[in-house]
């Protein structure tokens, strides 16, 4: 698994996330989705924040502790 470096900006991320969450054959934690990833400083606390986000706009569902993408987000974000 290559990991993928934490963009700078928040929409950047916000994308980021979504991409890899529609790419993913299956639900992923946070932590999981978390480790697909590197970046400095405190970047993973924002990634709750982000996840709640892409849930609430209908990009993401949650399956108990896990996250999955919805549909196809190609053109998305």
């Amino acid at each position: 698994m290559q990991r993928l470096p934490w963009p700078a900006t928040l929409p950047a991320q916000v994308a980021a996330v979504a991409r890899l969450l529609a790419a993913s054959p299956l639900p992923l934690s946070e932590a999981e989705l978390a480790a697909r990833f590197t970046g400095k400083g405190p970047w993973k606390k924002r990634l709750p924040q982000i996840v709640d986000t892409l849930e609430a706009l209908g990009r993401v569902r949650r399956q108990g502790a896990r996250v999955a993408g919805v549909g196809d987000l190609s053109g998305a974000l």
